[in-house]
């Protein structure tokens, strides 16, 4: 696990010794590019590793060193899967290893659950380097890893030469090795990450004991910090590192020991600065009293403009078959581009993908039940909170997560309630759930302007208390593919010489995808359904088929990638949409870049933004707003289908130049952002 700080110089030497290991199994190098340094990430997309597996995120702004290692103990978690013998070695980017260093790990994890190597330091990496003066050497060898806090006495001492392996009570956060599994829940102490990150390694190794673990210094193997030409391991020390020192130092007293202890650390610290300041040849004394007069405060709770918001999803892959899904998860991987800190709570074994834009992602402890699923989303929300408080709770499914946020709310006041509605649900308990909450929302979005209107008139909500924040289209549906991907995708399915009806959607009740078979049924043989997507009516569509006599006309091509699905938008003949009830119908303006005719039940006032977006593709000839009756959707499939090509091509071209203007995720993100900002 590597925290990366603009050091590509420095990462690239180490991911390359890490990458000539020896005789070892696969195993898995995370780096976290705390601040998004551009030479670091172009590094991170070149390297093509062998031996391991290589996993990267990035940050929009630095996190500081505590909060980065629970970034990725976080996601290291959710990779590999609680419970899984898993050892964690963390590493600093400018730390250099020999070719056994993962061999030596796996050796000395067979008898040691937390340990550290020796290490070589090339320049200053902490207040004080003795590791140069042979007297100070056999002085404070006995020292090695000791720690009494209530005399303020920590002793690093990790540059020994060691032939047996040493019991120790504190480790070194830059070659600092456990077995996570056992310790999955421990978590760094963001308080101490104000400022220069220093002692955080000690307060993690204090929380490793008081669990049970027995920390172990192995002198007999080393590692190599060196400092990089920019950044890294600075020469000398500057002065303000000494008061963080102190000030983390009196922190951990407090903390491990209670603030009696104060009453003989504070002598022993003050003689400390005295020696100190003999040894740097600087006054120091000042800066042991302003330590330990000021507070610790960490810089999450110092920035209190900084936008934060959590985020509890039931999944997050932009590539979904879910118009909800991938609204989501590319509004908030806008968001996150506008340098807003996202954290997402996911269930475990949840869908995650790449968002292409630094988002933290935290996986939920195991449940096993609907109430167990409630007390997990509300345990993750306060411990998200103490890691690292937000300003902003984002509830994508207000009937679902309705409760344990609330509830979450009575502790937190001050934490603002973002609910979003993609559409008005139709159940019974969803509507009474909706009743009983939609009041307590700070602030509400919608997808549509259609849904704006019905939960407006169902539930008394006025309309300018409600932000309509239209999805985005991403810029490769403007692209046309190549023919000859277009033929494959024909040739693969046997659609030469078919005219093809395309839907994309979840395979659900409120589609309605069976009055699209019902039609199929009643048209002409050479005019065939192409169902994209999956979901739990699947069995029930395909029996459906059956009986209308035209399973074989009806293809269940299941979930695809967004570049397959562009694909069919280009080689079906015509979307079509009879859907009980959408919110904003992201498919719709995606065929409609994609150059597509379309079909969809309902009204064209039902549809407000596609009459307003839309209204450039003429109609009768691109578009029409279809009545569910089979006379009237078979008259419309048949019209659209005789088109010439020509005819509509112009209305074509003018729609998807509107689309363009007028939908982006970036203008969405905006908007969001400004709702954010207001007061309320």
């Amino acid at each position: 696990a590597i925290p990366s700080y603009k050091r590509p110089e420095a990462l690239g030497t180490l991911l390359s010794q890490l990458e000539a290991q020896e005789g070892t199994k696969l195993f898995s190098v995370f780096v976290l590019n705390d601040g998004s340094d551009p030479d670091s990430t172009a590094l991170l997309s070149a390297v093509r590793p062998a031996r391991f597996a290589l996993r990267t995120r990035a940050t929009a702004t630095g996190s500081g060193l505590p909060r980065a290692r629970n970034i990725m103990l976080d996601w290291i978690d959710a990779e590999e899967g609680f419970g899984t013998p898993t050892v964690v070695a963390f590493l600093d980017d400018d730390c250099e290893v020999n070719t056994k260093f993962v061999q030596e790990i796996l050796h000395a994890t067979e008898q040691y659950e937390a340990f550290c190597f020796r290490i070589t330091t090339i320049g200053q990496s902490g207040i004080i380097n003795t590791m140069h003066n042979p007297i100070a050497r056999i002085v404070l060898k006995p020292f090695i890893g000791a720690m009494t806090l209530p005399l303020g006495f920590i002793r690093g001492g990790y540059f020994q030469e060691l032939s047996r392996p040493r019991r120790v009570r504190h480790l070194p956060g830059g070659c600092l090795i456990y077995r996570f599994d056992r310790y999955a829940k421990l978590r760094f102490d963001e308080m101490l990450g104000g400022g220069h990150a220093v002692l955080e390694d000690t307060d993690f190794s204090c929380a490793l004991r008081a669990a049970g673990a027995k920390l172990w210094y192995i002198g007999s193997y080393g590692i190599v910090h060196r400092p990089a030409q920019a950044g890294g391991v600075r020469l000398s020390v500057p002065k303000e590192k000494y008061y963080f020192y102190w000030k983390h130092k009196r922190f951990l007293i407090g903390k491990w020991s209670g603030k009696f202890a104060y009453i003989t650390a504070i002598p022993f610290t003050f003689f400390e600065s005295i020696g100190l300041s003999v040894i740097s040849r600087a006054w120091l004394v000042g800066l042991w009293y302003r330590a330990w007069r000021d507070p610790v405060i960490s810089e999450a709770r110092r920035s209190q403009n900084t936008l934060r918001i959590c985020a509890p999803m039931s999944g997050v892959n932009q590539f979904s078959t879910l118009g909800g899904e991938v609204y989501d998860a590319r509004l908030l991987a806008a968001l996150a581009k506008r340098d807003v800190e996202i954290e997402m709570l996911l269930p475990p074994g949840r869908p995650f993908s790449d968002m292409g834009a630094p988002c933290a992602m935290t996986t939920m402890p195991h449940f096993q039940t609907s109430l167990g699923y409630y007390w997990s989303m509300l345990r993750s929300l306060f411990l998200a909170y103490r890691k690292h408080p937000f300003t902003v709770i984002r509830v994508h499914s207000p009937y679902i997560m309705a409760f344990p946020v609330l509830l979450f709310r009575l502790f937190h006041p001050r934490v603002r309630l973002l609910a979003h509605y993609h559409h008005v649900e139709e159940k019974f308990l969803w509507h009474v759930i909706t009743r009983l909450v939609i009041r307590k929302w700070d602030i509400i979005t919608v997808s549509s302007l259609a849904t704006r209107r019905e939960l407006a008139e169902r539930y008394h909500i006025p309309l300018a208390s409600m932000t309509c924040i239209y999805p985005g289209i991403a810029e490769r549906y403007f692209i046309n593919p190549p023919s000859a991907a277009i033929e494959q995708l024909k040739s693969q399915h046997g659609l030469f010489g078919k005219r093809v009806l395309l839907h994309v959607g979840r395979l659900i009740p409120r589609k309605n995808i069976s009055f699209l078979i019902d039609q199929i049924a009643l048209l002409p043989e050479d005019i065939v359904l192409a169902v994209v997507g999956e979901g739990p009516e699947q069995g029930a569509l395909i029996r459906r088929a059956e009986d209308r006599g035209c399973r074989g006309r009806v293809a269940f091509i299941g979930t695809v990638s967004e570049q397959e699905k562009i694909l069919w938008m280009h080689a079906a003949d015509i979307l079509v949409l009879a859907s009980l009830k959408e919110g904003f119908g992201m498919v719709i303006t995606e065929a409609a870049a994609c150059g597509m005719p379309i079909i969809i039940a309902g009204s064209g006032e039902s549809f407000e933004e596609m009459n307003e977006l839309l209204k450039s593709m003429d109609y009768g000839l691109n578009l029409c707003f279809c009545p569910r009756t089979q006379l009237e959707w078979q008259e419309a499939i048949n019209k659209l289908l005789d088109v010439d090509v020509s005819k509509r091509s112009t209305f074509i071209a003018q729609a998807r130049g509107r689309i363009k203007e007028k939908l982006s995720w970036e203008r969405s993100a905006e908007i969001l952002h400004n709702r954010l900002g207001a007061p309320l």
